[in-house]
């Protein structure tokens, strides 16, 4: 009897809290063979991940080849959270990028007409200054400095692809380092942002369609700064495919089983 109320009882718990709990995570050695495999995929921002570590240090790299979560990532920012309670804390961070000023508009993220500097151009438009909190305390840095414990990167191997890179001390994370992170989870989470709309003005997502209201075309595969990314359509055509994920957050947790 007693077995099965110590069975019944985190299913009750479950039912009351409504929790689902977070998908685990295997960390690996953090060596170069290792980290050319992106283990972990997320559908919905289709951004595929890996983890690994030694004892010092946290590694978490991603790559998206997806146009929206680039532009959430390059234009509103992503942060890293870190929780060592294994819930979805976020007293504990990692921003970077900040997020890019209202004028970055001239994202050319339509994956039918890449062209071979696009998303590197992107980055090199990108804010280096990043922020880590500690429970209150705030901290900027500049990703490019020799001296910081933190090290950030973005990169692009390919036209289409972001890749970013973050290494971080155990002890940025708990105070007693790695010993302390038994059940530690981890949050990648990009901002939104919704462009303005303006059915008056010109629109162009790549191709080499028309511009309206006697304004100068854009660049084909530019996404105009007045477009309307709501899910209507312009002058006929289909919006920009995933365009409507912009108004969302992307968000992936997950609890870390780390490499000991």
């Amino acid at each position: 009897m007693k077995y099965i109320y110590s069975l019944l009882l985190p299913l009750g718990v479950f039912l009351l809290t409504g929790c689902a709990p977070l998908p685990i995570v295997n960390s690996s050695p953090d060596t170069i063979k290792e980290n050319s495999i992106y283990k972990y995929y997320d559908s919905k921002s289709q951004i595929r991940y890996l983890v690994s570590n030694d004892d010092k240090n946290l590694h978490i790299s991603f790559k998206t080849v997806h146009p929206p979560t680039i532009a959430k990532i390059l234009r509103a920012g992503l942060t890293v959270f870190f929780d060592k309670t294994g819930k979805k804390q976020k007293d504990v961070y990692v921003t970077y990028p900040i997020g890019s000023p209202e004028g970055f508009t001239s994202m050319q993220l339509n994956p039918n007409n890449q062209t071979e500097n696009n998303v590197k151009s992107l980055i090199n438009a990108t804010s280096i200054a990043a922020e880590y909190g500690y429970f209150g305390d705030k901290k900027s840095f500049i990703t490019n400095q020799s001296d910081t414990k933190i090290q950030l990167s973005l990169s692009s191997q390919s036209p289409k692809e972001l890749v970013y890179d973050l290494l971080i001390p155990f002890d940025k994370i708990d105070n007693k380092g790695k010993s302390d992170l038994f059940n530690l989870s981890i949050g990648i989470v990009t901002k939104s942002f919704n462009m303005p709309s303006s059915p008056q003005k010109d629109i162009q997502v790549g191709g080499s369609g028309q511009s309206t209201g006697g304004r100068r075309p854009q660049q084909p595969g530019s996404i105009s700064k007045d477009a309307n990314y709501s899910g209507g359509r312009q002058m006929g055509r289909a919006p920009h495919e995933g365009f409507s994920e912009l108004s969302e957050d992307s968000k992936i947790w997950f609890q870390v089983g780390l490499y000991r």
